[in-house]
């Protein structure tokens, strides 16, 4: 029974890493498939062995697993089914929520508009559940679940001009190592003509293995500190990035093969895009060693998020 169900045992932050990296299945199986490993997926689920799922109805064993750990305060449960209720936002043939309001004023509905508004309450009813989950997972100190909270509550806030409240919740979530909310705070403090912010936030984002922002110190607030600009390059090229290196491409300009890099058997019109790369003055030898070192001992991303929740 256990190999026809497909049961088995795993932890509960196993469970909640899995669906937020989106592997929702078993990795041997069904972890990176290619085009080709997706025909014999597609081959294998004809013969009886159907793709994991995250429909809620398809899984309730898990569920109700989850649920048991949560009401003994399992944070990672929380996240774990918070994850698993999140869905894709309903457009307005899937689940209208016209269609939804008729049947609430007590309109009978059928065929496909019925699917509509059932798919729609449904809906509603797994983004509340959502949003119980993740809160709890937050208040219970899951770092995931409180970052999640904070970039939405922050784009909601950007999207409706509140950048005080923008800033605060990026703020939050750049606290959590989250690179692009660093990035956002630069964007916000230029906007608000905050240099100093600005580059407080950049410098952040590049100690957290942003490249581009790397790129950017480099360019603009430290084009006067040769030591600090190797230093960027050294951690850039430890991350597997070469600062130094051109990455000037041609690229065919519309046609049957627009953006594509240019192919001189296809002709036709070109544009040029990318860099020439970093150019600096080297440094003396013992200001290299030093450098070098200073680009190795710089936290990684993984390492630098770890250090500051």
């Amino acid at each position: 029974m256990i190999a026809d169900q497909r049961l088995g045992v795993a932890s509960v932050e196993l469970i909640a890493d899995t669906l937020q990296q989106g592997y929702w299945a078993y990795p041997e199986d069904w972890y990176d498939l290619d085009e080709a490993d997706e025909d014999e997926a597609s081959d294998s689920e004809s013969a009886g062995n159907p793709s994991p799922s995250r429909d809620p109805a398809k899984i309730t064993l898990l569920i109700d697993g989850l649920n048991g750990a949560a009401s003994r305060g399992s944070a990672a449960a929380h996240y774990a089914l918070a994850l698993i209720y999140r869905g894709d936002d309903l457009s307005d043939e899937e689940g209208s929520s016209y269609w939804y309001s008729l049947m609430k004023q007590g309109r009978d509905l059928d065929g496909v508009q019925l699917e509509w508004a059932t798919a729609y309450k449904t809906h509603l009813l797994n983004a509340e559940r959502e949003a119980l989950h993740l809160n709890e997972a937050a208040r219970l100190g899951w770092a995931d679940a409180r970052l999640d909270i904070a970039l939405e509550k922050a784009q909601r806030a950007e999207h409706r001009g509140d950048h005080e409240q923008a800033e605060h919740w990026y703020k939050e979530a750049a606290g959590l190592g989250h690179v692009e909310a660093m990035r956002s705070l630069v964007w916000l403090a230029e906007d608000a003509d905050d240099v100093d912010s600005a580059r407080h936030w950049n410098h952040q984002a590049a100690l957290h293995g942003d490249v581009d922002a790397m790129r950017d110190l480099i360019d603009e607030d430290d084009r006067e500190n040769l030591f600090q600009n190797w230093v960027w390059i050294y951690l850039a090229e430890h991350l597997g990035t070469d600062l130094r290196e051109s990455t000037l491409r041609a690229y065919h300009d519309g046609g049957l093969y627009a953006g594509q890099e240019y192919d001189d058997d296809q002709g036709g019109p070109l544009y040029v895009d990318g860099d020439e790369g970093v150019h600096l003055e080297p440094l003396s030898a013992s200001d290299d060693v030093r450098a070098r070192a200073a680009g190795a001992r710089a936290p990684q991303p993984d390492q630098a998020c770890l250090a500051s929740i």
